[in-house]
């Protein structure tokens, strides 16, 4: 059983505070799941065969082709586009708020 203590120092590790009715229930949640992962490494696995995706799908990927840049160079990119101290000015995305 993973005891008080340790529950704690993991909490003070994620800056999580904790009651001490949460600390005993995590405790013993913890602990429970413990004994699941104990339960299955003493499992007998070595007819089972290993598998890969369990699902039987491939990535299914294309090769990389250069094309013609239809819109336009970089240079004439920029020309279309309001700058200001020489980056492009886009709509904000954050608030101030938000940033701060």
């Amino acid at each position: 059983m993973i005891s008080k203590e340790e529950v704690k120092k993991i909490a003070d590790l994620a800056r999580l505070h904790l009651s001490d009715k949460e600390t005993t229930g995590y405790s013993l949640d913890i602990s429970g799941v413990l004994e699941n992962f104990e339960t299955i490494r003493s499992l007998d696995t070595t007819s089972v065969v290993a598998l890969e995706a369990a699902s039987g799908l491939q990535n299914v990927t294309r090769e990389d082709v250069v094309r013609e840049n239809i819109l336009g160079t970089p240079e004439e990119l920029l020309k279309k586009t309001k700058t200001k101290d020489g980056y492009v000015v886009v709509k904000a995305v954050f608030t101030e708020a938000e940033v701060l």
